[in-house]
């Protein structure tokens, strides 16, 4: 590493080759799903490819995306809601 470059910069070449691994497809895919909105989601769809590589960069990088799957994990598991009507009793 040159007295120029900042370990920031180090970071950077890391993540890029993680992303590498995954087509812009995979990242639309990924922070369609970071948000519950569906204006979210018509946004995403109407993003470029350069666009939607910028958006997933920055929603990894701040740890969006990682609490975005991590709630999704725990809607799977949360019993399913019950409304009031269904819960009262007829006496």
């Amino acid at each position: 590493m040159d007295r120029g470059a900042r370990s920031s910069d180090l970071a950077g070449v890391i993540f890029k080759n993680e992303v590498n691994k995954m087509s812009i497809e995979e990242m639309r895919g990924e922070i369609a799903l970071a948000y519950t909105g569906e204006k979210w989601k018509a946004r995403v769809s109407r993003m470029g490819d350069s666009q939607v590589f910028a958006v997933y960069t920055r929603l990894s990088q701040t740890g969006k995306l990682e609490e975005a799957a991590k709630e999704r994990e725990t809607r799977k598991h949360r019993p399913p809601l019950v409304r009031y009507e269904q819960m009262r009793m007829d006496i």
